[in-house]
């Protein structure tokens, strides 16, 4: 009776376990990266579409058209139209409230704090000018529109750190007490009014345009 063979076979031969791990962080890496400009081109187109022509009037169809990206990838990114205008205003209010992180701390001297608001603000005009035209246009939708809604998110918290400024700001100066949040409201107005104005060429973004601002502010609380 021949006798079994009974030599035990290696198994078989696997690639390094560094090499699979390189794999799959480079497929990731790849995908990331992908999707990352996916969501870049769809915000790009967006933020362009609804600056022309307004939230309402853009479609997703148009949305996707100018992006060059697919309906069921904008869902799958964003959800939907609102979703991306949200995407929108998140990002830009991440970037805008952090410039102006520093002016907006009161450090004992009002109108300084408002001329360097004020300048920080025109700056991020300057750079961005699409991004305040969008956020200045939803602002005046109609206040039960999605569009004003999300825009709420910058103006809203910016207002809230104006009235922190005015609060400090009354430990010194007691005849502001009881009125920051007039104060905020009045000073974010007059601001985005400038701002407007230079979107619209109306003014020129001069270098004492700041401290106008500041200037034409500061008279009422002090007068």
């Amino acid at each position: 009776m021949p006798e079994h063979d009974t030599t035990v076979l290696p198994p078989p031969a696997r690639p390094p376990a560094t090499e699979t791990l390189d794999s799959l962080y480079t497929d990731r890496y790849i995908t990331d990266m992908r999707e990352q400009h996916n969501k870049h081109l769809i915000l790009e187109s967006a933020l362009a579409l609804f600056t022309d022509h307004g939230y309402d009037a853009v479609g997703v169809q148009a949305l996707c058209q100018d992006s060059g990206i697919t309906k069921p990838t904008l869902y799958h990114y964003f959800g939907s139209k609102q979703g991306v205008l949200q995407a929108l205003v998140s990002t830009y209010t991440d970037i805008f409230l952090r410039e102006l992180s520093e002016p907006l701390q009161y450090a004992g001297d009002l109108p300084q704090s408002l001329e360097r608001i004020s300048a920080s603000l025109l700056s991020l005009t300057h750079r961005y000018p699409e991004a305040l035209r969008l956020f200045l246009t939803v602002q005046h939708a109609p206040k039960s529109s999605e569009s004003r809604r999300a825009a709420g998110e910058f103006f809203g918290k910016l207002r809230a750190r104006l009235r922190e400024l005015f609060a400090a700001a009354a430990m010194d100066h007691g005849n502001m007490r009881g009125r920051e949040d007039a104060y905020a409201v009045s000073f974010l107005a007059t601001l985005l009014g400038y701002i407007d104005l230079v979107l619209e060429g109306l003014i020129e973004e001069s270098p004492d345009l700041a401290h106008r601002i500041m200037h034409q502010f500061s008279h009422g609380i002090y007068s």
